[in-house]
């Protein structure tokens, strides 16, 4: 097998083993500019998993500056109207990136919650929303699934691959030998 060959196989089952990367452990939920700011939240890509969520925000001038002195404030309304929201502060101290401000809350009801945030900076206060969208919690075990699939397939494909050496090595030698004469 050419090395090109080698190479562009190398490339598909590398593809198809790693899993979506997604910048920052995240997507952009909402980004909208209120004022003189502009306010970008971040969660886990969808669906969001019902249980243990990270939320982070960050507030940057027009320019694209950080701001670090913005309160930032979640509100979660669930999907069920029975159910009661509740308001979080995110903080910096929270936050892997010291850049952005970050909660960690409970999602534990599976439906189309409404993420409220609101911003405040020297007095003025900007509020906007978006839906997150949370489906029922998988078992990890099953979300990791091609993880654990990962090193049983390139065990039996080196074995595949130690076969067939030897068998075209042995055909070779037979065939020095002048078992095809």
């Amino acid at each position: 097998m050419s090395t090109q060959r080698r190479a562009a196989a190398l490339a598909v089952l590398f593809l198809l083993a790693v899993p979506a990367a997604w910048p920052d452990g995240g997507v952009v939920r909402l980004r909208e500019r209120r004022g003189a700011l502009v306010v970008t939240v971040f969660t886990a890509p969808d669906p969001l998993p019902a249980g243990p969520q990270d939320v982070s925000v960050l507030v940057q001038d027009p320019s694209g500056a950080p701001v670090l002195d913005a309160e930032v404030t979640l509100r979660f309304d669930p999907p069920s109207p029975s159910s009661t929201g509740f308001a979080v502060r995110a903080l910096r101290s929270q936050a892997t990136n010291k850049l952005l401000q970050a909660a960690q809350v409970d999602l534990g009801e599976v439906g189309e919650w409404r993420l409220g945030v609101s911003v405040s900076r020297a007095g003025r206060a900007s509020d906007l929303s978006c839906l997150l969208p949370v489906a029922p919690a998988t078992h990890r075990v099953t979300a990791l699934w091609d993880v654990f699939a990962l090193p049983p397939v390139m065990v039996v494909l080196f074995a595949l691959n130690q076969a067939l050496r030897r068998r075209r090595v042995k055909g070779a030698l037979h065939w020095a030998a002048g078992g095809n004469r």
